[in-house]
């Protein structure tokens, strides 16, 4: 019942943008997807300037953007070809709902998809 309270989609996103999984799946979510990628990695990369001695500690994040208002989270790193990749969890929801209901949204699916990171490491390590 994740997709409810407002909830339009829930999307496992790689650091390049692509949809690995989504609650739906509609024409737009893949566009989405990558917009989220993009908006997330920039904030990453401000990041950097601001403190250029520390590592980023960029996990999550709230965001309202043109149709919808987002949370995300970073779901696991892996090694994948000598370099770190990300996948990002988004839960995405009309403008009203509530950032509280995105972020326990965000909170509930993370801790129920936790069992998914040895499939993903493990598919990494075969790349």
């Amino acid at each position: 019942h994740a997709i409810s309270d407002g909830v339009k989609n829930i999307m496992l996103v790689n650091d390049e943008g692509a949809m690995i999984a989504a609650a739906t799946s509609g024409d737009d979510d893949q566009t989405t997807a990558a917009v989220l990628a993009s908006i997330y990695y920039e904030y990453k990369a401000a990041e950097k300037c601001v403190d250029v001695t520390a590592s980023s500690n960029l996990k999550s994040m709230l965001f309202d953007c043109g149709a919808a208002r987002v949370a995300c989270t970073t779901f696991m790193r892996y090694n994948s070809s000598a370099e770190e990749s990300t996948i990002l969890l988004c839960v995405v929801g009309d403008h009203s709902t509530q950032y509280g209901i995105l972020w326990n949204k965000l909170k509930l699916v993370s801790n129920n998809l936790k069992c998914l990171e040895e499939i993903f490491a493990a598919q990494a390590a075969k790349d």
